[in-house]
């Protein structure tokens, strides 16, 4: 492959990597959402662009460069879904813990539900309440309005992680294009130098077998390529 052509492909997967953080970017908001039948396929599309990313950052080893807080911060969206309901059912039950979930979803802190300290979240009054009224398995308008003033620090907080990895990330790629470009250029050039040394010898043999009659000893002295290996110079004596 020409070395313009390849230039050219790398060019065109580090256009195509701006283009997936740019979606990832306008998408974000899908990622710390609340659930609904209204938003469900946005949030499939941000979700599988977000695994692409966390894909490429392990594919590239790109993890293991970035400092601890940049990682807890780039999983963020997991723990802020899988931590929905606890923080809708301790907002509802005006639990003190709403805050503190936040932050441990934002820091990175283990959560566990504790019955014990948070008493009504999943049994209790509210949970028959709220199964009597059917409301069950929904978020309520005061947890989507308490949501909507918080997301954006949350958000925010996650961009910027983002920002750090696809930083490296992008140096990542580019560099292993490079890398492969220049160890492919010289599996090109050794290949070529083989095959000139293969057709030098086909054509001496070729010779041999014409010369009719005599006999013909050749001894090389010399065997020089050019600076591409496109092309080689054998010196040789009868």
């Amino acid at each position: 492959m020409s070395s313009w052509l390849k230039q050219g492909n790398v060019l065109l997967e580090m256009s195509s990597f701006r283009d997936m953080i740019k979606d990832l970017y306008n998408g974000a908001d899908m990622l710390f959402a609340i659930k609904s039948s209204t938003n469900a396929v946005q949030m499939g599309k941000a979700k599988t662009r977000y695994e692409d990313l966390l894909r490429r950052l392990d594919e590239h080893d790109v993890l293991n460069e970035l400092d601890e807080q940049t990682v807890t911060a780039l999983h963020m969206p997991e723990r802020m879904q899988t931590h929905m309901r606890a923080l809708h059912d301790a907002l509802m039950d005006n639990s003190s813990g709403f805050e503190d979930i936040l932050d441990e979803i934002m820091n990175g802190v283990p959560f566990h539900e504790d019955s014990s300290s948070h008493s009504g979240w999943i049994e209790g009054a509210h949970y028959v309440f709220r199964r009597v009224l059917g409301i069950d398995g929904h978020y309520s308008i005061r947890f989507q309005q308490a949501m909507e003033t918080r997301q954006p620090r949350l958000q925010h907080h996650w961009e910027d992680a983002v920002k750090k990895a696809a930083s490296k990330l992008g140096d990542a790629i580019l560099n292993q294009r490079v890398y492969q470009s220049t160890t492919d250029r010289a599996d090109q050039m050794q290949q070529n130098a083989e095959d000139l040394v293969n057709e030098a010898f086909e054509r001496l043999r070729v010779y041999l077998a014409d010369s009719s009659c005599r006999q013909l000893e050749a001894k090389i002295s010399a065997l020089r390529f050019n600076a591409d290996c496109s092309a080689a110079n054998i010196k040789w004596s009868e």
